[in-house]
Formats: C-alpha cells, sequence, structure tokens
C-alpha cells in the first residue's frame, strides 16, 4: 500500500511516497513501448540534439502521468535494463506513466565530454528539458533519486511551468 505525504512549494508540488517495488503480473512488453516479442529487452533508444552533444534518452508506457526519471548522475540507458530489480521497478513505473529515462552528457550513452568539460548545472537542466521537448512533453512529472535531486530542485526552482510535480527519492539537503 502506497504511502505519500506532498508539501507544496512555489509552482511545483513536492511528494515523497513509498510503494512495492513488485512488476505488475498484468505487465505486457507492448502495452509499455518495448519492442514486440522482446519483453526482457530495453526499449529502443533514441537520441536528441543538445548544443553540440547527443543525449540518449528512451521513452515508453502509458498513462496519464508524463513521468521524467533521473537516478543519480551516472546511468547507462540500456544497462539499466540488465539488472533485474531495476527494469521491475522501470516496468511498474511504466504502467501506470509515459516514462522518460535519458543519459546526461558525458554518461552512458550521451556524448563524451573532456575532463576540462565538465556540464554546469544549467547545462543539464537545458539537456533535460531538451529530451523532455523531444518527447513532445509540455510539463512533466520529476522523479529523481540521490545526487540527482539537486538538477531536480533546480529545474524546478528555474523552470516551474514545466514541472506539474517533484518527487525527491534518497535526497539530502547537503552532503557531508
Amino acid at each position: 500500500m502506497p504511502r505519500a505525504g506532498a508539501a507544496e512549494l512555489g509552482a511545483a508540488r513536492f511528494l515523497v511516497a513509498t510503494t512495492s517495488l513488485t512488476a505488475d503480473p498484468a505487465w505486457d512488453a507492448a502495452s509499455v513501448g518495448l519492442r514486440a516479442g522482446h519483453e526482457d529487452d530495453a526499449p529502443i533508444t533514441q537520441y536528441v540534439r543538445s548544443g553540440r552533444h547527443h543525449i540518449a534518452y528512451q521513452c515508453f508506457g502509458s498513462g496519464e502521468v508524463d513521468l521524467v526519471f533521473t537516478p543519480n548522475w551516472a546511468t547507462n540507458v540500456e544497462v539499466i535494463w540488465e539488472r533485474r530489480i531495476a527494469a521491475s521497478f522501470l516496468r511498474r513505473l511504466a504502467s501506470f506513466a509515459r516514462l522518460v529515462l535519458f543519459d546526461r552528457r558525458g554518461s552512458g550513452l550521451s556524448d563524451p565530454v573532456g575532463l576540462d568539460e565538465t556540464p554546469t548545472l544549467d547545462q543539464v537542466v537545458d539537456d533535460t528539458l531538451t529530451v523532455i521537448d523531444a518527447t513532445g512533453i509540455d510539463r512533466a512529472a520529476m522523479f529523481t533519486t540521490g545526487l540527482a535531486a539537486g538538477l531536480g530542485t533546480y529545474l524546478a526552482a528555474t523552470h516551474p511551468e514545466r514541472l506539474s510535480s517533484l518527487i525527491l527519492y534518497n535526497a539530502t539537503a547537503r552532503s557531508r
């Protein structure tokens, strides 16, 4: 049974929730946009250009909610599907939402960056909005975990019109 608490802050709604990560037994690959006949396969990876970098992303699932999921800082949208619990979790999210995953600039399948080109937070926000735009989403809920919580809170503060809500999981106000 999900438990949740919500608070209002400016135009964005912040939600803290816990729920079971068990996959829905009624889940089927076609209903969430996976390749037919490849239920254990990852969704199709697409690329969008942000500045001079290509950003890898996946968009799949169905439902009334558009949900952008940003786990920590280093990701790979295809490798995450090789972890059984992560794949189960993503399938569960995609059972009620159109889910968007992406690799940040310099991470995973997105274009690499040089050691002297570490993306700024503003560039990461621009990349995130570019991915959201590529999926045709005007306003999305954003679910962040760990270190990505800074991205979510900054995006909510600087572009509140683009987020309907922000979910922070395992986030801290500052690191020690």
